[in-house]
Protein backbone atom coordinates (compact mmCIF):
# COMPACT_ATOMS: atom_id res chain seq x y z
CA UNK A 1 0.00 0.00 0.00
CA UNK A 2 1.45 3.34 -1.05
CA UNK A 3 -0.85 5.77 0.71
CA UNK A 4 -2.09 5.86 4.31
CA UNK A 5 -5.43 7.17 2.99
CA UNK A 6 -6.02 3.71 1.54
CA UNK A 7 -5.97 2.13 5.01
CA UNK A 8 -9.39 1.01 6.21
CA UNK A 9 -8.69 2.23 9.74
CA UNK A 10 -7.74 5.69 8.41
CA UNK A 11 -10.91 5.89 6.29
CA UNK A 12 -13.12 4.89 9.22
CA UNK A 13 -11.33 7.35 11.51
CA UNK A 14 -11.84 10.13 8.99
CA UNK A 15 -15.56 9.32 8.76
CA UNK A 16 -15.72 9.46 12.56
CA UNK A 17 -14.01 12.87 12.53
CA UNK A 18 -16.55 14.23 10.05
CA UNK A 19 -19.41 12.82 12.13
CA UNK A 20 -18.04 14.34 15.35
CA UNK A 21 -17.67 17.73 13.62
CA UNK A 22 -21.29 17.54 12.47
CA UNK A 23 -22.65 16.46 15.86
CA UNK A 24 -20.68 19.07 17.81
CA UNK A 25 -21.91 21.94 15.62
CA UNK A 26 -25.04 22.09 17.77
CA UNK A 27 -23.32 21.88 21.18
CA UNK A 28 -24.05 24.85 23.45
CA UNK A 29 -21.00 27.09 23.83
CA UNK A 30 -21.83 28.36 27.29
CA UNK A 31 -21.65 24.97 29.02
CA UNK A 32 -18.36 23.02 28.87
CA UNK A 33 -16.89 25.23 26.13
CA UNK A 34 -13.81 23.04 25.73
CA UNK A 35 -15.74 19.81 25.12
CA UNK A 36 -16.32 20.51 21.43
CA UNK A 37 -12.60 21.10 20.86
CA UNK A 38 -11.64 18.07 22.95
CA UNK A 39 -13.88 15.77 20.91
CA UNK A 40 -12.62 17.15 17.62
CA UNK A 41 -8.98 17.15 18.67
CA UNK A 42 -9.16 13.52 19.78
CA UNK A 43 -10.41 12.56 16.32
CA UNK A 44 -7.64 14.55 14.67
CA UNK A 45 -5.09 12.88 16.96
CA UNK A 46 -6.31 9.43 15.91
CA UNK A 47 -5.79 10.30 12.25
CA UNK A 48 -2.49 12.08 12.83
CA UNK A 49 -0.99 9.12 14.66
CA UNK A 50 -2.11 6.67 12.00
CA UNK A 51 -0.51 8.94 9.41
CA UNK A 52 2.70 9.14 11.45
CA UNK A 53 2.79 5.35 11.82
CA UNK A 54 2.64 5.03 8.07
CA UNK A 55 5.56 7.44 7.63
CA UNK A 56 8.11 5.53 9.75
CA UNK A 57 9.84 2.22 9.07
CA UNK A 58 10.82 0.78 12.45
CA UNK A 59 8.37 -1.63 14.05
CA UNK A 60 8.73 0.04 17.47
CA UNK A 61 7.88 3.48 16.06
CA UNK A 62 4.94 2.19 14.07
CA UNK A 63 3.45 0.43 17.09
CA UNK A 64 4.07 3.48 19.29
CA UNK A 65 2.04 5.68 16.95
CA UNK A 66 -0.71 3.09 16.60
CA UNK A 67 -0.86 2.72 20.39
CA UNK A 68 -1.10 6.50 20.65
CA UNK A 69 -4.09 6.31 18.32
CA UNK A 70 -5.69 3.75 20.62
CA UNK A 71 -5.11 6.13 23.53
CA UNK A 72 -6.83 8.91 21.58
CA UNK A 73 -9.77 6.58 20.88
CA UNK A 74 -10.11 5.89 24.62
CA UNK A 75 -9.95 9.61 25.34
CA UNK A 76 -12.65 10.20 22.72
CA UNK A 77 -14.85 7.52 24.31
CA UNK A 78 -14.63 9.36 27.63
CA UNK A 79 -15.53 12.68 26.01
CA UNK A 80 -18.45 11.10 24.16
CA UNK A 81 -19.72 9.78 27.50
CA UNK A 82 -19.38 13.24 29.04
CA UNK A 83 -21.36 14.76 26.15
CA UNK A 84 -24.03 12.08 26.59
CA UNK A 85 -24.20 12.54 30.36
CA UNK A 86 -24.84 16.27 29.86
CA UNK A 87 -27.49 15.59 27.20
CA UNK A 88 -25.52 17.12 24.32
CA UNK A 89 -26.00 13.93 22.28
CA UNK A 90 -28.96 11.58 22.15
CA UNK A 91 -29.07 7.81 22.70
CA UNK A 92 -28.85 7.00 19.01
CA UNK A 93 -25.76 9.17 18.40
CA UNK A 94 -24.16 7.92 21.60
CA UNK A 95 -24.61 4.29 20.58
CA UNK A 96 -23.40 4.91 17.05
CA UNK A 97 -20.32 6.85 18.16
CA UNK A 98 -19.45 4.14 20.67
CA UNK A 99 -19.82 1.48 18.01
CA UNK A 100 -17.48 3.40 15.69
CA UNK A 101 -14.84 3.99 18.36
CA UNK A 102 -14.81 0.31 19.29
CA UNK A 103 -14.54 -0.65 15.63
CA UNK A 104 -11.56 1.68 15.12
CA UNK A 105 -9.90 0.46 18.32
CA UNK A 106 -10.21 -3.16 17.13
CA UNK A 107 -8.73 -2.28 13.75
CA UNK A 108 -5.79 -0.53 15.41
CA UNK A 109 -5.17 -3.50 17.72
CA UNK A 110 -5.41 -5.85 14.75
CA UNK A 111 -2.86 -3.73 12.87
CA UNK A 112 -0.43 -3.95 15.79
CA UNK A 113 -0.91 -7.72 16.06
CA UNK A 114 -0.46 -8.08 12.33
CA UNK A 115 2.81 -6.14 12.46
CA UNK A 116 4.11 -8.45 15.21
CA UNK A 117 3.55 -11.52 13.07
CA UNK A 118 5.21 -9.87 10.07
CA UNK A 119 8.30 -8.81 12.05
Amino acid sequence: MNDFRELNVWKKSRCLLLLVYKITEIFPNNKFPGLTNQLRNSCVDILANITRAFSVKKYEEITRFLQSSIGSVKKLELQIRKAYDHHFINNLDYGYLNHKTKEISKLLKYSITNLKTES
